[in-house]
Formats: structure tokens, sequence, C-alpha cells
């Protein structure tokens, strides 16, 4: 006989995990302390988002986070990843054709 896995308890819909209270921990101290994401950050996360299949109109279903606000706070993530992802700029590629990371341009100003 198999085993069923215990599925995380719901609020609200949103599945509560250790992950989900550090989530809400970061976002709570940037709010208290006024942290926010440059324009550009926030652009950037919010286009990310807008191309991700689990968006659901302006919320994420994964985390349950309305994304307009998710992408402001200068502290918090993508809970799969995509806002760690390296992306590939025009500005990012020079006359040889080779490509650097935003990361590396960033770090490696010319």
């Amino acid at each position: 006989m198999r085993k069923r896995l215990k599925r995380a308890p719901k609020i609200g819909g949103i599945p509560m995990s250790l992950a989900t209270a550090k989530s809400l921990s970061r976002a709570a101290t940037d709010l208290i302390t006024n942290q926010r994401a440059d324009m550009k950050e926030r652009e950037r996360r919010l286009w990310i988002c807008n191309g991700c299949p689990e968006r659901n109109n302006n919320r994420c279903s994964l985390c349950g986070c309305f994304l307009k606000t998710k992408s402001m706070l200068k502290h918090s993530e993508c809970p799969i990843g995509k806002w760690e992802l390296p992306l590939i700029g025009e500005s990012a590629i020079d006359d040889a054709g080779s490509t650097e990371t935003n990361k590396e341009c960033a770090d490696n100003p010319t």
C-alpha cells in the first residue's frame, strides 16, 4: 500500500510552509524599514511574471502574493527562482559577438 504525502495546510488558499513564513518575514521587514526595489528592478520582475504560467491575473498562484506589491519589495524572491536567472540584454552583446549576463555587466562597467 502506498503512503500518501502530507500536504501543507492552506490559509486563504495559500499553502503555509516554512518558506512562506520566511517570505512573509522578509516582506514585513521591507515594509517596516521602507526597503524598496528600484523602478528598473520592479519592471524586470513584473516582465518575468507576465510570461510565467503560474501567474493568475495579478497574483502568483504559487505563493499567493500580489505581483505588483511583491515586485516592489527589495528582498522578495520568486518562489521558483525566476527572478534570479541571468538575463541577456541587447546592451550586453559586444562588437565581437560575445555575451555577458546582466550581473557580469554590472560588475564590469565599461
